[in-house]
Order: C-alpha cells, then sequence, then structure tokens
C-alpha cells in the first residue's frame, strides 16, 4: 500500500534512552510493534511483535566492530548500537527483515519513564484491567485511571512462564486502545494538545519523525474514539524455553499472512 506510512515504536527497559552508554549497554527493546498508517483511508493497523521473536539480528563488538548476522531475540537487536539512533536502525533493520522486507517510514524509541509521562499529561488512561496483577492496586475487572507508575507496573509486570510476555502484550495492545481513544479526543478537540504531547515525550524519545509529521499523520487519521478502530494483526508461532531465555519461534506462513494483511 503505497499511501501506508510505516511506524517502528519500541519501548525500551531504560530509565533515560538518550543517554548513550556504548555498544551493549543501552537496554533492550521490550515492547515493539508496527503502526501502519494509511493516509489515504485514515485506517490504522498495528502488528505487535513479540520481543523473544528468534529472528536474524546486525551483531556487533563491544567496541563496534560489525560481528556479522545472528539469530536472537528481536528485543536484543537494540542493544547493538552506540547511541539511541544506531540501536533503533538495527531494530528497524532486523524488523525489515524478519517482515519479508517491509521498510518502516520511520521510528520512535521511548524509555521506561516516556509512557508514564505520556499517560499523566492526558490525565491518566482509564480502562478496566484484564489481569490481575498483584502487589498493586490492579484487580481484573474493576475500572482504573492508570497514573505514574501504575502504568509502567501494566505495562512491564511479567511473570516467568511461557505465557507471560503474551499476556503482558495483550495487557499492551489494551493500554494503546484505551490511551488512543482518549488522547485523540482530546486532540480532536484542542489540535494545539498534539504538540504539547509530542513535547512532553521528547526528553525520553529517541525518534525521527517530526512535530510536522505527526501533526499531518494526526490529521490523516484521527477519528472520535480511535483507538476503537484500531485493526489488529498477529503472527503465531511457539514459545519454548532456550538454553538462557524465552524464545518464540515464528509461523512463516503466519508471518508471510501478518504483512499481507498489515501492508
Amino acid at each position: 500500500n503505497k499511501n501506508s506510512v510505516n511506524v517502528l515504536f519500541m519501548g525500551i527497559d531504560k530509565n533515560d534512552v538518550l543517554t548513550d552508554l556504548g555498544y551493549g549497554k543501552n537496554g533492550q527493546a521490550d515492547s515493539i510493534m508496527v503502526i501502519s498508517l494509511d493516509t489515504k483511508t485514515g485506517k490504522i493497523n498495528i502488528l505487535p511483535i513479540s520481543r523473544d521473536t528468534m529472528t536474524d539480528i546486525s551483531v556487533y563488538s563491544a567496541d563496534g566492530n560489525y560481528i556479522g548476522v545472528r539469530k536472537a531475540q528481536l528485543c536484543t537487536a537494540y542493544s547493538y548500537g552506540a547511541s539511541g539512533k544506531e540501536s533503533c536502525e538495527n531494530v528497524r533493520q532486523a524488523v525489515s527483515r524478519y517482515l519479508y522486507g517491509v521498510e518502516m517510514s520511520a521510528y520512535a524509541a521511548v524509555d521506561m519513564d516516556g509512557v508514564k509521562v505520556l499517560g499523566d499529561a492526558i490525565g491518566g488512561v482509564r480502562l478496566t484491567p484484564i489481569e490481575t496483577l498483584e502487589g498493586t492496586a490492579i484487580t481484573k475487572g474493576k475500572e482504573t485511571v492508570l497514573k505514574g507508575d501504575m502504568i509502567n507496573q501494566y505495562l512491564r509486570r511479567r511473570d516467568s512462564d511461557l505465557g507471560a510476555n503474551s499476556r503482558r502484550m495483550l495487557r499492551q495492545k489494551q493500554f494503546v486502545e484505551a490511551f488512543a481513544s482518549q488522547a485523540g479526543n482530546q486532540v480532536l478537540s484542542d489540535f494545539g494538545k498534539l504538540a504539547k504531547l509530542y513535547n512532553a515525550a521528547s526528553p525520553y524519545t529517541v525518534t525521527d519523525i517530526g512535530l510536522s509529521e505527526v501533526t499531518y499523520l494526526a490529521s490523516c487519521c484521527l477519528t472520535a474514539d480511535v483507538g476503537k478502530s484500531i485493526a489488529y494483526n498477529y503472527v503465531s508461532g511457539e514459545t519454548v524455553m532456550g538454553e538462557r531465555y524465552m524464545e518464540f519461534h515464528s509461523d512463516k506462513n503466519s508471518v508471510f499472512e501478518a504483512v499481507l494483511n498489515t501492508f
């Protein structure tokens, strides 16, 4: 689809994404999704990709020398960069390779505080949790306004069983839908809110998307309660325990179907 703009979004397990610590020390892409926006029809497709997806990534040594391509968890591709920009570009390359060469138009990587700041900037994100998180005020089925650390708890908490990341991805999906609708409705009421949100996120974000581009995409795709109209596509496969970490092995036919449905 020549009208689509494909944005690679990454949530990074690091406190300060703008501080460059060097190869192997910049954290990992804990949450990965491709947001495809059709600028002609306004339709939004989202393809979440498991952080544990085993795929080909480019690997570099601690001093920045290119080692080669290895099959590893997709999340680790972010660590192979001396800067946030290099890390994002490495994930972008790996995701494009995984999705049969589909190009990413742009990227945005947000650190652990960034999503919390965005949620607080719209007054919190109202939703009904689909899972109870022990030790928190988050209870399944009880409508809650997520603010501050509660946002990180809901988006990041993961147990150690094989299905833990899949459950977390479902919580992230729910949060994205709720945030998109609530933030989008505020922007529709006052388009100046978009610049405020962009500026609030900037200290916590590495991106190659400017405010003018965000404004253009919003003008093409924003509708009332936009989160309810987002189409999701998924890749099926098998999660197993590898030698050291969880591994998600994608069904190749499912990947191809997801590419066709999304792009």
